[in-house]
Parts: structure tokens; sequence; C-alpha cells
């Protein structure tokens, strides 16, 4: 089945025909309540920190 892999961190209503759900590495499903399928995935990247420099001006 396709669901989270992690998690579910929150839920959120979004009456009368969809749910959104999103776990812990970032993942956003938003669901349909009447067929109960994915309507799509949203993945949330986290930014890198800056790499500290080796060189000195």
């Amino acid at each position: 089945r396709n669901r989270h892999k992690e998690d579910i961190l929150c839920i959120a209503q979004c009456p009368p025909r969809h749910l959104a759900t999103g776990s812990y590495d970032g993942e956003i499903i938003v669901w349909s309540v009447v067929s109960e399928r994915i309507l799509c995935r949203f993945q949330i990247v986290q930014p890198t920190p800056p790499q500290p420099s080796s060189s000195f001006s």
C-alpha cells in the first residue's frame, strides 16, 4: 500500500473530500476521503547548512 514511511505528525481536514497528512520525514500526502486514495505527494526538503570555508581572506 502507498502510505507514509515514517510516523504521522499532523492531519488536516479539507472538507468535504480531502485530507492531508504530514509525517516525520517531511512528506505530505493529500488523500481523497471518498476513494481513500492518494491524490498527490509533496516532499519537504530541509536546506543543508553552509559548509565552513577552508580559505581565509
